[in-house]
């Protein structure tokens, strides 16, 4: 605008210097969420822990007790008591065992790509190492969300609470790594079957069972790699669906892969019964990456069981449930079948 008089030069003067004044004030306000203190990153995790284990965290006013899944910042102090012992698992897959009566520093940042320490007997590859990490870290991020997988947008008309009479429990929006899944389910009174679809194609029913899981038969139709499939419960007589069908998909060769050598990976560090934690912990960190929710619930499932304290079981169990649409009790009857599959006489 132009300002052709004195006055209405001074008037567009006195705008300018208020307009200016007002910026400076809301500069700071509008910058503020960019510059508000992160939250740093995780130096490692207390991956095992028995007996007396306790963090001296500086600028903390006591010490706080040692669970699994606790993440460990750099300058931390590990103090184990007599009789005890405690597993750290380092950021660049560094698993350090702390005898009782014994004290560690956790190291200031991550170690270099080309310095890293050595790797644990039975060696977890550098590929392992980085998708285990980003969900370690998703886990132990308190302002992080565990909701990952892919699959979470797909049927959007699904009820989130999964409170269904007849209740496909899994697999359901997630990623499957056996190309003979196995289907469990709840809340059936009598003899069901299993249909299975991709897009509108059925392409298999199962026989009646009065079971609550059931596995995809050898002479079943062979699922393709990264393809996704519905399937759904009906009645045994012939009848129509019990509920609604879940989505699933097929994990592609390279995260089958993966996912494989992952396991023979961890098997080869399974040494007692501390090793059994550690085991549980990174199956939960590597398959939130992955999207296998069924196995990140089996793994939670059983670190609770040994640590109740544990905060990445509680927030592994918390995804699980958000990123399956189950009800509190739907994970918990997942979780209760999964144990009679893995018992003896278990199919």
């Amino acid at each position: 605008m132009a300002c052709r008089s004195p006055k209405r030069f001074v008037r567009c003067l006195e705008y300018l210097i208020v307009g200016a004044t007002l910026c400076v004030q809301f500069m700071p306000l509008v910058a503020q969420p960019s510059s508000m203190p992160q939250s740093p990153p995780a130096a490692g995790v207390l991956a095992a822990v028995r007996g007396e284990v306790a963090i001296d965290r500086p600028g903390g006013a006591r010490p706080l007790a040692g669970a699994v899944g606790m993440r460990l910042m750099p300058g931390d102090g590990l103090r184990v008591g007599p009789g005890s012992s405690a597993t750290v698992y380092l950021a660049g897959g560094s698993i350090v065992r702390v005898p009782a009566g014994s004290r560690m520093e956790i190291p200031e940042g991550s170690p270099a790509a080309d310095k890293a320490p050595p790797a644990p007997v039975g060696g977890i590859s550098s590929r392992s190492v980085e998708v285990l990490e980003r969900g370690l870290w998703v886990l132990n991020d308190p302002e992080g969300s565990v909701l990952l997988s892919g699959m979470r947008g797909e049927d959007d008309a699904w009820d989130e609470a999964g409170r269904l009479a007849s209740q496909p429990l899994s697999p359901r929006f997630e990623i499957v790594l056996d190309a003979r899944p196995r289907f469990v389910w709840g809340g059936t009174d009598g003899p069901v079957r299993v249909a299975l679809a991709r897009g509108k194609e059925i392409l298999w029913r199962s026989t009646p069972t009065q079971s609550s899981f059931l596995r995809l038969e050898e002479n079943g139709p062979k699922l393709r790699a990264g393809e996704a499939y519905r399937w759904w419960l009906e009645a045994a007589d012939g009848g129509g669906p019990l509920g609604e069908a879940v989505p699933f998909r097929v994990a592609d060769k390279e995260v089958q892969g993966g996912a494989d050598r992952f396991e023979s990976e961890i098997k080869a560090l399974v040494r007692g019964n501390d090793d059994d934690a550690l085991a549980g912990l990174l199956r939960c960190g590597y398959y939130v990456q992955v999207g296998a929710w069924s196995r990140v619930l089996a793994a939670a499932a059983d670190l609770q069981r040994r640590d109740a304290n544990s905060p990445v079981a509680a927030r592994a169990l918390d995804g699980c449930r958000r990123q399956m649409r189950l009800s509190e009790e739907g994970v918990a009857s997942l979780a209760k079948i999964g144990e009679k599959q893995r018992s003896p006489g278990g199919q």
